[in-house]
């Protein structure tokens, strides 16, 4: 008799329990959509602040109720803020929304939306990421790099060296943290064709990398970057040959002497 009292208290408990849980959620479906009414609305302050509260991870519903917003189309600030507020989320339903955002003609609702995609590991993403690198804004296109350079996105690398061909700054530091012997090899052969004094940088950048080598790619790095003509082949060398102690001695380090000392000299 008395385990069936204590199943029945237990069966009563969890119905208690999923009775709550069932108003909860109902209770949050109904503020989410006051937020989303708000995100639609034309007070631009509220909206943002509903779009701020709508990031919270713990918002049921909340994703879908941005997406919701978003798909009717927002005023560019607006939008911004509930792009924000979708990247905190980091889910795939979104991408579609952030999709088309990424082609707005605000370059702020762009960079939001670029960085809402950054959140997400998925081929649209990834689409999203690399079509930007071919935007007209440079900002864009320097976040696109990053992201890139972060994520080790390999199919990147070649509108990378095509930005860096039309002297894009934006690309140096991605391009050096990327680079491989092979790439290393595909930077110094637009010498000439890219800005000296960027290829100039990106090889000196990965040189410097604790992790590039072996020694044998470096001697190769060392002696294409030697062939780069400007001053900034200088600075790199020197920053090569100051990041590296005398001893043990390196042949890569001895081979940026020789270079620095014959571009200094005139190759005299």
């Amino acid at each position: 008799m008395r385990r069936r009292h204590t199943i029945g208290l237990m069966i009563l408990a969890a119905a208690l329990v999923f009775t709550q849980v069932n108003d909860a959620q109902a209770q949050a479906k109904v503020k989410v959509a006051d937020e989303v009414a708000k995100l639609k609305g034309s007070n631009v302050s509220a909206a943002k602040a509903a779009a701020l509260r709508l990031s919270s991870r713990t918002a049921w519903g909340a994703v879908g109720g941005l997406v919701d917003a978003l798909s009717v189309g927002l005023r560019p600030e607006i939008a911004v803020a509930a792009l924000n507020a979708v990247a905190k989320h980091k889910r795939k339903r979104s991408l579609e929304v952030v999709a088309l955002y990424s082609r707005h003609r605000s370059v702020k609702v762009r960079l939001a939306a670029l960085g809402a995609a950054a959140t997400v590991n998925d081929p649209r993403a990834t689409a999203i990421v690399l079509k930007s690198l071919r935007d007209s804004d440079k900002g864009i296109r320097a976040l696109a790099a990053s992201i890139v350079e972060k994520r080790k996105l390999r199919q990147g690398i070649e509108s990378l060296l095509e930005l860096l061909k039309k002297g894009d700054q934006g690309v140096v530091i991605p391009l050096a943290n990327m680079a491989n012997a092979n790439l290393a090899r595909a930077v110094s052969e637009l010498t000439g064709v890219a800005p000296d004094m960027l290829v100039a940088r990106i090889l000196g950048l990965l040189l410097r990398r604790p992790k590039f080598g072996p020694e044998t790619a470096r001697v190769q790095v060392i002696r294409a970057l030697g062939k780069v003509p400007g001053t900034e082949t200088i600075e790199q060398l020197s920053a090569y040959i100051e990041s590296i102690p005398e001893k043990p001695i390196r042949k890569s380090r001895l081979e940026a002497e020789a270079y620095r000392e014959a571009l200094l000299t005139g190759g005299n």
